[in-house]
Formats: structure tokens, sequence, C-alpha cells
């Protein structure tokens, strides 16, 4: 199930997984994630793809605040989608779909694939990161590969960042 599907059916129906999953982890106070659920374009165009994205988003976002929750996008490397890769794409698209219960977690492993600069990726996305999986370069646990933490941490002091940090 994506939330891209141009199939309507298709797309309600992740919907409504999202949906209970949105309500189910309001009530444990903890944001629902997309992920994986952003899809890919197919055979349709990107574009048409991250307007059904922004779409949902925005629905989603909306029962997930209502229920006492957020919604947090997480862009993913190139290998997973081709949608939202880096924090400003995720930037661009929480734009788009335009809520206050929307934000983004940046993910440390996907990260060090797609952007130039991860501590200039997060200064520059600031307030939109919600969430950080801290996980280093091959997957592993921090000091497990080769990210660089100084910068990561740094960017996180200067934007002021209060949210959580998961190991993954």
């Amino acid at each position: 199930l994506t939330l891209t599907d141009p199939d309507r059916a298709q797309r309600d129906r992740a919907h409504e997984f999202v949906r209970g999953i949105a309500e189910l982890g309001a009530a444990f106070g903890a944001p629902t994630i997309i992920g994986s659920m952003q899809g890919r374009s197919g055979d349709q165009t990107p574009r048409d793809a991250l307007a059904r994205l922004a779409e949902e988003m925005a629905a989603l976002a909306e029962v997930a605040g209502a229920a006492g929750g957020g919604l947090l996008l997480e862009p993913l490397n190139r290998y997973e989608t081709d949608l939202c890769n880096t924090l400003q794409d995720g930037v661009s698209l929480l734009e788009q779909a335009g809520s206050d219960h929307l934000g983004l977690l940046a993910d440390l492993f996907h990260m060090n694939i797609e952007e130039r600069d991860v501590g200039a990726a997060l200064h520059a996305a600031g307030g939109a990161v919600r969430h950080l999986h801290f996980v280093d370069s091959n997957r592993r646990p921090a000091g497990s590969g080769h990210l660089a933490y100084r910068p990561v941490a740094e960017a996180l002091r200067a934007v002021g960042y209060r949210g959580w940090a998961s190991a993954e």
C-alpha cells in the first residue's frame, strides 16, 4: 500500500491503514511516520505522485492532530523511493501539504546517502525536523560506520532541536 498509488481505491486503503496507526499512536503520544508508504512514482510522473502524497499527508496530518498526535515524513534514499530523498525535498512537501501537524523525521542513514552535508541539511531544515533516527552510515549503531556526528550535534544545537532521537 502506498499513498501515491494512481488507483484511488488503493490510496484509500493506504489512507485507512495510516489513519488507524495515527489514532492508535496518538493515544500513546506517538507520531505516525510516513516512510516507505510514500511509494514510488512508477507509471505516473513524479509531480503527480508528489501531489497525491501532499494531499494524503495533509488529510492524515489533520486526523493525527485531532487524535492528539502528529505526522512525520521520513525522506528515504533513492534506492527506496524516487519522491522524497532529502530534507529539503521533505520541507517542500510539508509546505505543499500545509498543516501544523506535519514534521520531518531525519534518518542519518538515508541522509548519509542523499545529503551533500548532513549538518548543513539539518541546519537548513531547522524546526521542520521533529525526530531523528540516530544510526550510522552502514545502518548499524552510531560509531559502527563512518558518519561524522560532530556536525550533526552542532546543527541540532544551532537550531535549538528539542525533539526525540532514537537509536535505529
